[in-house]
């Protein structure tokens, strides 16, 4: 079954065309696989997807419901939750009050009593947050864990990208669009992060994953897609993606990469 889907999707940028006609699918509990040279549009796409532009042409839809014009506010009400290809992280919060950012989407605003006297149900709900928040950084282990309460500026790149990341499920996503989640990592901290994006598909997390890395999208995506010049390339099991001929010019720079 669909969640997510675009029909026809376009985007220019001054007479540069980011996203061409691009119809895409994603399945419940499906992980896509989004691959494609510098340029190809990726970052765009997920741009329009998440609600933080809007297209010149085509729709995109959520369940069947065209959710092409709702702001981005809304689109993270629906679920439709992202990271970005340069982390951001709230450099001043500590770990955990980042977190805590991502679950604003889920809070009960305070009535006027709440307010007034926020040690009764507003207080347990912070709680119940908080221990939440807690939780999701038990994964990561000992590089956020015992550092929860340090500002988030004191963090390597790569850990920023754990904060990143762990502040996204904060969110309880229905979708979860990952662009390069291991950028800036090594070979043991990608495979750390592989891992753990197979744990969440093993809970039936949809996701949708912008990387370079191939080694990691292979084992990972149950499709692939290859953009190019903001238009469907190719798209398949990831098998059968590095073997494509398309795909060896275009992104992997020519045969000898085969």
């Amino acid at each position: 079954m669909s969640i997510l889907e675009t029909r026809g999707l376009s985007r220019n940028f001054g007479g540069i065309q980011a996203v061409a006609s691009l119809d895409l699918t994603v399945g419940e509990g499906e992980v896509l696989g989004l691959i494609g040279p510098n340029g190809a549009g990726k970052t765009t796409l997920f741009n329009l997807l998440a609600g933080a532009d809007v297209p010149d042409q085509g729709k995109v839809y959520l369940e069947g419901r065209d959710i092409t014009s709702w702001p981005a506010s809304r689109h993270a009400r629906a679920g439709i939750i992202r990271t970005f290809q340069h982390g951001r992280t709230f450099a001043n919060l500590s770990v955990l009050d980042n977190l805590h950012v991502g679950t604003h989407t889920r809070r009960r605003a305070p009535d006027l009593w709440g307010a007034l006297f926020p040690w009764g149900r507003q207080s347990r709900e912070e709680e119940a947050l908080r221990r939440e928040c807690q939780a999701l950084l038990v994964p990561f282990g000992d590089r956020l864990t015992p550092r929860q309460d340090e500002a988030a500026w004191q963090f390597s790149y790569a850990n920023r990208r754990r904060i990143e990341i762990a502040r996204a499920l904060a969110a309880h996503p229905r979708i979860l669009l990952l662009d390069e989640p291991t950028a800036g990592m090594n070979p043991v901290e990608t495979l750390e992060i592989l891992e753990f994006l197979k744990g969440l598909k093993a809970q039936g997390q949809t996701m949708v994953v912008i990387e370079h890395k191939l080694p990691l999208i292979l084992p990972l995506a149950d499709r692939v897609v290859v953009l190019d010049h903001g238009a469907k390339l190719a798209e398949g099991h990831p098998l059968d993606i590095p073997r494509n001929p398309l795909v060896i010019e275009a992104y992997l720079g020519g045969k000898h990469h085969e």
